[in-house]
């Protein structure tokens, strides 16, 4: 009996593992872009997490020393990955005001294709991958 207990603890272990994405692309990335002539700073960061999901914030500062952020939103959902490609499925979309997610009624979701790259803290992303809307973005971990 305790051999076949000890069976079903591995076969449960196992099964919930699959579930897991082992990757180097599985983390929080951010980047910071200021624009000099007007002060405004946009912090973006995507994460992907060990469990499939995926969440991509982008927070708009009115200046570089600001704490809070004037607006803020974002976009979450699954993604899978083969080989050097993250394809996101995209399934909610929102704004975040004081902290709180506020999720946008009525959105459809979309899928979109990114060709990754991770080297050392720096992760590139070719966003829209294999479309004529590509385009490459940088983040650090």
């Amino acid at each position: 009996m305790y051999a076949f207990t000890l069976a079903i603890g591995f076969l449960f272990f196992v099964s919930c593992d699959q579930n897991s994405v082992n990757s180097p692309l599985v983390g929080t990335w951010k980047d910071k872009t200021v624009t000099p002539e007007n002060g405004w700073c946009v912090e973006r960061s995507i994460t992907f997490s060990g469990n499939g999901s995926y969440e991509y914030r982008d927070a708009a500062y009115s200046s570089e020393e600001a704490s809070q952020p004037h607006d803020e939103m974002f976009f979450s959902g699954n993604y899978e990955i083969k080989d050097d490609v993250a394809s996101v499925h995209v399934k909610a979309h929102g704004w975040i005001h004081d902290g709180k997610k506020e999720t946008v009624e009525g959105f459809e979701g979309f899928d979109e294709q990114m060709q990754f790259s991770v080297k050392g803290n720096t992760l590139t992303l070719v966003r829209y991958y294999g479309t004529a809307d590509a385009f490459t973005e940088t983040y650090t971990k």
